[in-house]
């Protein structure tokens, strides 16, 4: 309660049902001011929030979403040097790992080294499959 005896909205608020009824049975009056209270604000802010929707917006709204391609399908798509490492590029061939290091081994599959690692450009990979497919 605050200073003057007189319970404030926000107490009102926190009050649960047991509390509100004990109010009202004790002082019916405050009661139906704090009530009128509430309703008024919570209409106030209702037409504040219908208001601000008839409003039209300033500026159009940009939502940025990154995807991310599957390395099958990035192969297709970016420039021919991009390098592919032994995982994206048997993503890309849809073979195993294992089975790009035996096209490796088997000289089937061009390849380079980047900081002792195998990668595979783009360019080649794409011309590895044009070469190799078969039409059935």
């Amino acid at each position: 309660m605050s200073k003057n005896g007189k319970m404030s909205l926000a107490e009102f608020r926190e009050l649960e049902y047991a509390g509100r009824l004990a109010l009202f049975k004790a002082n019916p009056g405050r009661y139906r001011e704090l009530m009128d209270e509430q309703r008024d604000e919570a209409l106030a802010s209702l037409l504040g929030i219908e208001h601000a929707l008839q409003q039209p917006f300033a500026a159009p709204v940009t939502v940025n979403v990154q995807t991310r391609l599957s390395p099958a399908a990035e192969l297709w798509v970016c420039p021919p040097e991009t390098r592919f490492d032994v995982e994206s590029a048997s993503q890309a061939l849809h073979v195993s790992k294992k089975a790009v290091y035996a096209l490796v081994a088997a000289k089937q599959l061009p390849r380079m080294k980047l900081n002792g690692r195998l990668v595979f450009k783009a360019g080649e990979l794409r011309q590895y499959i044009t070469d190799n497919e078969v039409r059935s």
